[in-house]
């Protein structure tokens, strides 16, 4: 799939925001508290990690 795609983009981007999630509930779990995991909070990093790595591709000229 290429990134000049919508889809393409929107895979890309995704992908990346739902690592972002992933990392910030392994380091919130790890180094924190895991009581302060709550689904609302994975839903935002997950959605500012997807708009920070699109800004991020964008000026790198990837997407």
């Amino acid at each position: 799939m290429g990134f000049n795609t919508l889809g393409g983009k929107l895979a890309l981007v995704g992908l990346t925001g739902v690592v972002f999630a992933i990392l910030y509930v392994l380091v919130i779990a790890i180094a924190v508290d895991p009581r302060l995991i709550a689904a609302d909070w994975v839903i935002t990093a997950g959605v500012a990690g997807a708009g920070c790595s699109y800004l991020i591709y964008q000026h790198k000229g990837i997407i």
